[in-house]
């Protein structure tokens, strides 16, 4: 729950608008002041959530969600952070916090980058204005996901390289 927060955080839709809590049937009372309290939140504070214009958005975060990285640094932290890494030594917990919050991010982004290369080969001008992180971290992101084989170099339009998705 607070690594989907994080994600929601770096995705700029806000941890905010993810909410869990256990109420059992017998607690209208409860239930109601839940309600009440959350539909305050999103009204004063979040205003509406419009998920046609967060389309891509949404889609990069359910991508990172299922990316096997994430979810393996997931379900490490028993191990990580209570037993031992391969190196002998325990992780502290706000260090695997910082990791994760770190790697989130990090995924999130490439999983944009993925998502607006679906509709085409584009160049690194392009996916920023598509993605808005920055034409030195697309740049920077671009190298590491060619490395790891999610991305092509496509070709060129006159002298601009082009990339697309594998």
């Amino acid at each position: 729950m607070q690594a989907t927060q994080e994600l929601l955080d770096c995705a700029g839709i806000g941890r905010e608008r993810l909410q869990l809590r256990w109420i059992s049937s017998a607690e209208g009372q409860r239930f109601a002041e839940t309600v009440r309290e959350l539909t305050d939140l999103v009204l004063t504070n979040l205003g509406p959530f419009d998920a046609d214009r967060h389309k891509s958005t949404l889609e990069a975060v359910y991508s990172t969600l299922e990316c096997e990285t994430v979810r393996w640094l997931l379900g490490m932290q028993h191990q990580l952070t209570q037993q031992q890494n391969v190196y002998g030594e325990k992780v502290q917990l706000q260090d695997y916090k910082t990791l994760i919050r770190e790697t989130f991010c990090n995924e999130f982004k490439k999983s944009l980058i993925r998502t607006s290369l679906q509709q085409g080969p584009l160049s690194v001008r392009e996916i920023d204005s598509r993605t808005r992180l920055g034409v030195q971290n697309v740049a920077t992101l671009l190298v590491e996901m060619e490395n790891q084989g999610q991305v092509v170099l496509h070709g060129y339009r006159g002298r601009t390289p082009t990339f697309a998705g594998c």
